[in-house]
C-alpha cells in the first residue's frame, strides 16, 4: 500500500495579512524586478527564457512591443496590469489556510482567467506553500510563485505563474538545484506566452503523493477540471513523476516511454497560434502522462491505477552515487 506518513494542510485561518488588492503597488513598495526563468531546469521553459531576454529593452522599444503584441496576439500585453496600473505584489512567503491570497483582477486574461504577459511581472504573493508532506527524513512541499485570485470573475481558482515541488532533508540538506522539480508547462499549451497554472482549492491536499518503492517516487498531479481551450477534451488529469535519490541526496524528474493515448504531446497542426495539448500520439521523453485518482503500489517497481487502467513501471537500476545517468526510467502502458 501507499506510504504517506503525514500530509499537512493548514485549515485554520488567521487574521488576514493583506487587503483585497486591485490597486497599484504603494509608493513604499520596492520596485518589482522581473524574475528570471533560469531557476527552472526544465527544457520546456526555454521559450519563456528567450522571451524574457528579448524584452529587456528601452522604454520606447517596450511601447513598440505593446503595439506589436496587440496586433499579433491582442490578448497579451507586455506587462500585466490591474485597472491600468501596476498589479499589487508582496515579497512574502505564505502558507495556504494561514495567509490571505491577494485578490487581483488583471485587465487582460484568457478564457480561464490566466494572465499571459509577455514580460513575467511579479503579481500577488512571491510564494505560497499549498501542501506539505513528510516521508521518512524528507519533507515535500507544493509551492506556487506569484500567487493571486480573481474571486469576482473566477471564484474557486487560484493562479500561480510557477508551480513546483521543493524537497528538504534536515539531516542531510539538499542544494537549491537538487531539491526542486518544476511543473513543466507542457500541459499549458504551446504558446509563447504560457498561461498561469491553476490550483483548485477543493483539490488541495491531493496534488502530491509519495510512494514507498525502491526509491521514493513523488507523483505531481495537475487537474484540468473544465478542459481549457488549449487542451484536448479527453484530458482532465495528468501526472509527472519525480524520484528521490537518497544515495545522491537529490531528486530528478522522470521521462520515458508511453503507449499510444497515454503521453501528453502537442498537436502537430496548430490553429490560432496555439498548439493544442493532446494524448493521441505515441510519445517518448515527455514529462506528463495521463492518470486517474486511484494510483497505488503494486510492487517495488510498479504503480497501478485501477480506475484509469494504467500501469506505471519504474527502472531503478544502475543509479550510481556519482556518475551521470539517463532520466528515462518510466514506462506507461494500459493494463
Amino acid at each position: 500500500m501507499k506510504k504517506k506518513t503525514r500530509a499537512i494542510i493548514t485549515a485554520a485561518l488567521i487574521p488576514a495579512v493583506f487587503t483585497a488588492c486591485e490597486k497599484s503597488v504603494p509608493e513604499s513598495q520596492p520596485n518589482s524586478q522581473v524574475s528570471s526563468y533560469s531557476e527552472s531546469s526544465d527544457l520546456d521553459s526555454t521559450a519563456d527564457k528567450n522571451v524574457m531576454s528579448s524584452t529587456d529593452r528601452s522604454s520606447n522599444n517596450v511601447k513598440n512591443d505593446v503595439n506589436d503584441a496587440n496586433s499579433d496576439y491582442g490578448l497579451y500585453p507586455v506587462t500585466a496590469t490591474c485597472r491600468g496600473a501596476e498589479c499589487y505584489y508582496a515579497d512574502v512567503e505564505g502558507v495556504y489556510g494561514e495567509t490571505e491570497i491577494p485578490d487581483i483582477l488583471c485587465d487582460k486574461v484568457d478564457a480561464q482567467g490566466s494572465a499571459r504577459p509577455i514580460q513575467v511581472t511579479p503579481i500577488g504573493l512571491e510564494k505560497m506553500i499549498f501542501e506539505v508532506h513528510t516521508f521518512g527524513d524528507y519533507t515535500v512541499k507544493l509551492v506556487g510563485q506569484y500567487v493571486r485570485t480573481d474571486k469576482e470573475n473566477f471564484p474557486g481558482t487560484i493562479y500561480a505563474r510557477e508551480l513546483y515541488i521543493e524537497i528538504e532533508n534536515e539531516k542531510s540538506p539538499l542544494s537549491k538545484n537538487d531539491g526542486k522539480i518544476f511543473y513543466a508547462p507542457t500541459i499549458l499549451g504551446q504558446g509563447i506566452f504560457k498561461p498561469e497554472y491553476r490550483i483548485f482549492p477543493e483539490r488541495i491536499g491531493t496534488y502530491l503523493d509519495i510512494y514507498d518503492m525502491e526509491y521514493p517516487i513523488v507523483a505531481m498531479r495537475y487537474y484540468l477540471d473544465d478542459t481549457p481551450e488549449y487542451v484536448a477534451d479527453d484530458i482532465s488529469e495528468v501526472v509527472r513523476f519525480a524520484m528521490i535519490l537518497p544515495n545522491r541526496n537529490s531528486v530528478i524528474s522522470l521521462s520515458g516511454n508511453c503507449k499510444a493515448g497515454l503521453g501528453i504531446v502537442f498537436d502537430t497542426e496548430p490553429s490560432d497560434n496555439v498548439e493544442i495539448v493532446t494524448n493521441s500520439e505515441t510519445v517518448s521523453g515527455w514529462p506528463y502522462v495521463l492518470c486517474g485518482n486511484n494510483i497505488k503500489v503494486s510492487d517495488k517497481k510498479t504503480l497501478i491505477d485501477e480506475t484509469a487502467r494504467i500501469k506505471y513501471s519504474f527502472d531503478f537500476s544502475d543509479i550510481s552515487s556519482l556518475d551521470n545517468f539517463s532520466n528515462e526510467r518510466l514506462t506507461v502502458e494500459k493494463l
